[in-house]
């Protein structure tokens, strides 16, 4: 071949994937140092490289052939494979560093598993790396799978999701028409689903992060319902000062601004900090009511 012929990125990975089959130790080893002259990879090529480490017999194959994993091209390939969303992801890389941590993965295997699912988390070591690109598999393009069935439809996860959050809204909904039927039921209705959906907000946050966020949005929404029920409650059973509703309010959204304040350290939403805000917002406003009903009342 002409030394200054320009070879395709195809050709080249063509190439180092017929090498990484070979069963020459040597040609292998040279087939995965190769890779790191290049921005580009394949489907194959990755693949080859996890069958080296799983299968491989050689240590010095297998210890390159992980390392090469971590590479720029090899990871921006996976980010291509994956089905998981990031915070599933985040949550099984806990889950791989605890069980490294306590013995119960080998230090190799579990960088193995991480090298499947960290693709897109920092990297210091490859902060200067153009990004790359990944082009056709050099093997034959296997045949489309059959399209999923109607019940795979049904519990898939953006399904489930559409399920969650309208059973969030059936149930905010449900609990304000209860209470309005049998007005007796309405105070303790709403503390008690108050109590019960922060309390499960708070416990499946780890486990389950996307329902979490929902349970907790119920209960945001039932937050400022079950704080006017209450004061309507005392209105009908004591006669309140001006001063003290407006204390009361203040007090409430200066508490909703707390959990709000805190909800946006525990899910990182841009949602629960604006309405932190609005809360304290209001908070100081009443705060303003209350001097404004003293001095009416002089």
């Amino acid at each position: 071949m002409p030394e200054n012929e320009i070879r395709e990125p195809k050709d080249i990975l063509n190439e180092i994937y017929a090498n990484l089959q070979s069963g020459d130790d040597a040609t292998i080893l040279r087939a995965i140092a190769e890779l790191g002259q290049y921005n580009f990879s394949s489907e194959a090529v990755r693949n080859q490289l996890e069958q080296l480490f799983l299968r491989g017999n050689n240590g010095a194959i297998r210890t390159e052939a992980l390392a090469a994993l971590n590479l720029a091209p090899q990871r921006h390939v996976q980010s291509h494979l994956s089905k998981m969303n990031r915070g599933e992801r985040s949550m099984l890389l806990r889950e791989i560093n605890g069980w490294e941590k306590d013995g119960s993965l080998e230090n190799q295997k579990a960088d193995f598993l991480r090298r499947r699912y960290d693709f897109d988390f920092a990297n210091p070591a490859e902060a200067n790396v153009p990004k790359p690109k990944t082009v056709a598999p050099p093997i034959k393009a296997m045949p489309e799978g059959p399209r999923p069935s109607l019940l795979q439809t049904l519990v898939s996860e953006a399904s489930i999701k559409i399920y969650l959050y309208l059973g969030a809204f059936f149930v905010i909904a449900s609990a304000a028409i209860f209470g309005a039927i049998i007005p007796e039921l309405r105070l303790p209705i709403l503390i008690i689903a108050t109590l019960i959906f922060g309390g499960l907000a708070i416990g499946i946050k780890k486990r389950l992060p996307q329902p979490g966020f929902a349970l907790f949005i119920v209960f945001s929404f039932l937050l400022p319902i079950t704080a006017n029920t209450i004061q309507e409650t005392l209105l009908q059973n004591f006669d309140l000062s001006p001063a003290f509703s407006a204390g009361y309010w203040a007090f409430i959204y200066l508490c909703m601004a707390v959990i709000w304040g805190g909800s946006t350290w525990l899910y990182e939403s841009r949602l629960f900090s604006l309405t932190a805000f609005v809360s304290l917002l209001l908070a100081f406003l009443r705060v303003g009511d209350i001097f404004n009903a003293g001095q009416n009342s002089i």
